[in-house]
């Protein structure tokens, strides 16, 4: 199925009848420079009129910090100016450049310049497309992030890379049984993002290889990762091959761990470095590498110092 994403789908669609039917932007950021990292997304479920926000940050030390985890109740808005607590949107222009802004002593203003243009998730091969109950309409694009962080008064400078999406369906987060998310970003000219998503048994890929002024979409993909502890990855090796037969192998490992509980699943943020080695060129990248499951309870009990401490640092805000 090919499909064109256009400028109106930067907006609030018409809602299907599902309570869990949802809109949703988010955006990550790597400095190159540093460790630093963070990501910050809005979403609005209007079958209760709910819009929530929130934002983490990564410190160059690998420090997480919760800056926004906010709720407010409302009618769709214009994402010219998407505001949800002190975290804002705000498209300069659709399918190219955004801003992002956390107003406040402890904040953000950043802005994203896309790379590539919009990736439709259904654009891909035959069983590339997200499944229903994945907010399966969902386009990616790499691109350019710069700006500053201010956390304790101190301003951090961001210069580097960082990843968007905007999506819209159902999302049944508890229906989901595995869920990968690998955006890894090396260079104006070359970036990889890549999915597995696992629902009902069944298992696809997709994403794209940014690469010749193109998106490629993604035929084969491998993620194998290597385990530190139970669930939680110090590295994962990624294998991915374009519609081409164009192959790229990187080897991410992660300077920080940032789990996050969600309607039941967990999600193990890793943001990471990367590297490659195509032809006779060595790359190295930024990026992070999601990974989605179910915890029980041995699961759930080793994770709650680590929620406790995030919840105490957007206390201190």
């Amino acid at each position: 199925m090919s499909t064109a994403i256009e400028p109106s789908d930067e907006y609030v669609h018409e809602s299907g009848p599902d309570p869990r039917w949802q809109e949703s932007w988010y955006f990550s950021w790597f400095d190159t420079a540093s460790s630093a990292a963070g990501l910050a997304r809005i979403g609005y479920l209007p079958g209760s009129h709910e819009w929530n926000a929130g934002a983490l940050i990564v410190g160059s030390s690998g420090v997480r910090r919760l800056l926004v985890r906010s709720k407010q109740r409302g009618g769709p808005q214009d994402p010219r100016a998407l505001t949800v607590g002190r975290l804002s949107f705000r498209m300069v222009e659709p399918l190219s450049s955004w801003r992002l802004v956390i107003d406040g002593r402890d904040g953000l203003d950043l802005t994203f310049t896309a790379l590539n243009g919009a990736f439709d998730f259904a654009d891909g091969p035959a069983g590339s497309a997200l499944l229903t109950g994945t907010a399966d309409r969902h386009f990616e694009q790499s691109g350019r992030v710069e700006g500053t962080v201010r956390v304790g008064g101190t301003t951090t400078l961001i210069r580097g890379y960082g990843q968007r999406d905007k999506s819209w369906g159902l999302r049944d987060w508890a229906g989901l049984q595995r869920w990968n998310w690998i955006p890894v970003l090396f260079d104006d000219d070359l970036a990889l993002c890549a999915t597995r998503v696992t629902m009902d048994g069944i298992t696809n890929v997709g994403g794209y290889i940014w690469r010749d002024g193109a998106n490629h979409p993604i035929r084969d993909l491998r993620v194998e990762p290597v385990w530190a502890n139970r669930r939680v990855a110090s590295a994962v090796r990624v294998t991915a091959t374009d519609m081409s037969g164009f192959t790229i192998e990187t080897f991410g490992t992660a300077h920080a761990q940032a789990p996050l509980l969600v309607k039941g699943a967990m999600l193990q943020q890793s943001p990471s470095t990367w590297v490659a080695t195509i032809g006779d060129r060595d790359y190295t990248g930024v990026g992070i590498s999601d990974y989605l499951y179910h915890p029980g309870f041995c699961d759930r009990c080793a994770h709650i110092p680590r929620h406790l401490k995030l919840l105490t640092s957007l206390r201190r805000l």
